[in-house]
């Protein structure tokens, strides 16, 4: 038997899952000054950013009476160089690696 109760854990369930989807898609995009915050979330849009989750959500049960909301922590995730990122971690300016560097020439 279908409760209200299921039935609004089965619309909670589809919420959560809708919004992390394109909160994922999303996230490249936010700036770097977001980094930490909490995402509010609602029918997959972002709605504000909060600075902890306790504030994001209580703005979201100030917004939405029926409770359908998720929450999402901002995370940057750090530029991949490839090979040079590997190398750039141990190379300093004082670093004899760096002082005494191979010039390489790059093959078109």
């Amino acid at each position: 038997m279908n409760t209200d109760r299921d039935d609004r854990r089965d619309r909670q369930a589809r919420e959560v899952a809708a919004s992390f989807d394109a909160f994922k898609r999303l996230e490249a995009d936010l700036p770097p000054e977001r980094d930490g915050q909490f995402a509010l979330l609602r029918g997959g849009k972002i709605i504000e950013f909060h600075p902890d989750p306790v504030a994001a959500y209580h703005a979201g049960l100030e917004q939405f009476e029926d409770r359908i909301f998720s929450l999402q922590k901002v995370r940057a995730e750090p530029l991949d160089f490839g090979w040079f990122s590997q190398f750039a971690g141990i190379c300093g300016p004082n670093s004899c690696l760096c002082k005494n560097s191979v010039k390489v020439n790059r093959l078109s």
